[in-house]
């Protein structure tokens, strides 16, 4: 008697339902832009993400290509859903190229990129968390330079204040949990425009996975209330501890 055909096995039709039943889930992202090489924060951002839990995939836009990820809506963070789009701004990078530093200028990119991040961030999947990375030591020698700075960090919270999916983050929250003293690289920001120190990096990676953790994890909620002499008459239990100090 001659074997079935693939037709007539019933086995046939189950193994072929296989892939439909185990379909591969995709995993979510954590997309970083930045105005200066930012990969060597990878490592420390993907052992807290382990750590915590978190299945992310890290992936890192072109370099110093901000304003290009944020105006392109097929680009990488733009486009990305269900995951975390960071952007890391060192102010003194957008005059990094030009033959002098004017404060107007600043103010100029300053402005362009917060209509910038409105646009993107309503047309995103994905909430956004804007770093405020410190600037160099020389950079902020400067005082008109570092009055401009705070101005703009306050012209920056004020305006995102309404938006719900960015979170602004700056160097001083950095600073208040993961204070790293030599934070600045001078020969590593000429050689390869890579400006913080392999501590620092860790730093700003444990910063983005705690708010990563955050924003992902739900918070428990707690209703605590005091039901004596309300529902019932009296105390119903009540537990009380002395202290008395050392002789």
């Amino acid at each position: 008697m001659p074997p079935p055909s693939r037709e007539s096995d019933p086995t046939s039709a189950r193994v072929h339902s296989l892939p439909s039943t185990f379909e591969q889930k995709e995993v979510p992202v954590v997309a970083v832009s930045a105005t200066f090489t930012a990969e060597a924060l990878e490592p420390a951002l993907a052992f807290w993400l382990n750590q915590l839990k978190l299945d992310y995939q890290i992936q890192f836009a072109p370099y110093n290509q901000v304003f290009q990820q944020l105006f392109d809506p097929a680009g990488l963070l733009v486009h990305n859903r269900n995951g975390l789009n960071v952007v890391l701004v060192r102010f003194e990078d957008w005059a990094r190229f030009r033959d002098t530093v004017s404060v107007a200028e600043l103010e100029a990119d300053v402005r362009n990129f917060e209509s910038a991040m409105q646009s993107a961030a309503a047309s995103s999947g994905s909430p956004w968390l804007v770093c405020l990375c410190p600037a160099s030591p020389d950079f902020l020698g400067a005082p008109a330079a570092l009055i401009s700075s705070n101005g703009r960090k306050s012209f920056l919270r004020t305006a995102w204040r309404g938006l719900s999916t960015v979170h602004l983050l700056t160097p001083a929250d950095l600073k208040r949990l993961y204070p790293v003293r030599d934070y600045y690289d001078p020969h590593a920001d000429k050689l390869g425009h890579v400006p913080y120190t392999p501590e620092f990096f860790t730093a700003l990676g444990t910063m983005i996975a705690r708010t990563l953790h955050a924003l992902r994890v739900s918070r428990s909620k707690v209703i605590a209330l005091d039901c004596d002499d309300t529902l019932w008459q009296g105390v119903c239990g009540e537990r009380r501890a002395t202290w008395s100090a050392p002789e």
